[in-house]
């Protein structure tokens, strides 16, 4: 590809487009105001992606490594 005056024009990259995802987890005590939390959350200007409504194994399940004993 050539200029008006006959030099070459280096070819460029479209430009990069970064995108930043951040994951909002709503407490189980406040799942009665999920509506308005996901208002808050899109009038600050978030896209919400996807939802999911499930259920966890209980509280602090994941967080119990299986090697501690309780020594009681």
């Amino acid at each position: 590809m050539t200029g008006d005056s006959g030099e070459a024009v280096p070819k460029t990259e479209p430009p990069q487009i970064f995108v930043e995802r951040t994951l909002a987890i709503i407490k189980p005590d406040a799942i009665h105001k999920s509506d308005e939390i996901e208002d808050i959350i899109l009038r600050s200007g978030f896209t919400i992606l996807q939802v999911n409504k499930g259920v966890d194994g209980g509280p602090q399940s994941h967080l119990t490594p299986k090697f501690f004993t309780n020594p009681t």
